[in-house]
């Protein structure tokens, strides 16, 4: 197995200069030349760097827990994908930890906090159970991924909420829609979206009950309201190709009889037909700024928030209407 000074022999430098570029704590010190001479002479003799011996050095493990809930579609495995690339980097491994409900939820929380790991993050959350999140981030670094911590000291990395269901209801009123359910499930973000995108307009909003969760639920229900709803906007790519599933058994037509629209940027919304219009949220992104966000909070204990911005992917699903 190569050594340091196998690899300062080959690059013509110091071991410690070695060090400095390997273990990223001194770059500044080596100019870019040298630094890219050494991590090819790494590279040359197959250099594997002994994680273990560099944490117990450190009194880290190199571990970091992922708490996650049920996983669906292609969004959330990217997000993960996007902590594993950016973990992988700084030769951290993930604990992946699933939680079905509220109790398993809180349990999880119990037991990392008694783990020997360097921080968690945490993907999706129940608010009401935010004083088990507290109490493990008194042992271990907590980041939130995907949604706003309501602490200061534990920060966040989101997409912006409000900016996501503006850009899905604007679209919808540019294209001469009037009458428009919105279901934002509790996320009190995405309804101010809402209705900021309709703030002196002639359109107006239907808000679907936060506890309805699947696209058939929301369809009917949107359905059985006296007025004619035009347009629905789904909490998320599935709830909205569910609802396009519940729509054609009974007999409506997309977009001829209603519109949808997602938010997520599922890629199996580009698949079904018509393809479905849907606000994109960078998933990979947030995985990488999350991971980014806690080793630095891991690093120095700063605690600082990052807001990404979502994205409206014009498709098949969403009719024009002639309305003044």
């Amino acid at each position: 197995m190569a050594r340091l000074s196998d690899i300062a022999a080959r690059a013509g430098v110091g071991v410690s200069t070695v060090s400095y570029v390997l273990n990223k704590t001194g770059l500044h010190k080596v100019s870019a030349q040298t630094q890219e001479r050494i991590l090819a002479a790494a590279r040359e003799l197959n250099y594997v760097p002994n994680v273990a011996g560099k944490a117990l050095r450190k009194g880290i493990t190199y571990t970091v827990a992922v708490l996650f809930p049920e996983i669906n579609g292609s969004f959330a495995f990217n997000i993960l994908s996007g902590l594993e690339n950016e973990f992988n980097q700084e030769s951290y491994s993930m604990l992946f930890c699933r939680y079905r409900n509220r109790q398993e939820f809180c349990e999880k929380c119990r037991q990392l906090a008694g783990r020997q790991i360097d921080g968690v993050i945490l993907l999706g959350v129940y608010y009401d159970a935010f004083d088990e999140v507290l109490e493990l981030n008194k042992h271990h670094p907590v980041t939130a991924l995907g949604f706003k911590s309501p602490y200061p000291d534990i920060p966040s990395v989101y997409v912006d909420g409000v900016k996501l269901n503006f850009l899905a209801v604007k679209y919808l009123t540019a294209n001469g829609h009037r009458k428009i359910a919105v279901q934002c499930g509790a996320d009190r973000n995405k309804q101010l979206g809402a209705e900021k995108a309709v703030a002196n307009g002639k359109a107006e909003l239907f808000f679907a009950p936060p506890d309805f969760r699947t696209g058939s639920e929301f369809l009917d229900w949107g359905l059985s309201l006296d007025d004619k709803i035009t347009a629905f906007v789904a909490y998320s790519d599935i709830a909205a190709i569910e609802l396009m599933g519940a729509a054609q058994d009974r007999n409506l037509r997309v977009p001829e009889d209603i519109s949808v629209i997602g938010a997520d940027g599922e890629e199996f919304g580009s698949l079904v037909r018509p393809a479905l219009t849907t606000v994109r949220q960078p998933d990979f992104v947030q995985g990488e700024s999350a991971a980014r966000v806690l080793l630095k909070k891991i690093a120095d204990g700063s605690a600082e928030d990052v807001v990404l911005m979502p994205e409206l992917l014009k498709r098949d699903s969403v009719a024009l209407l002639n309305q003044g």
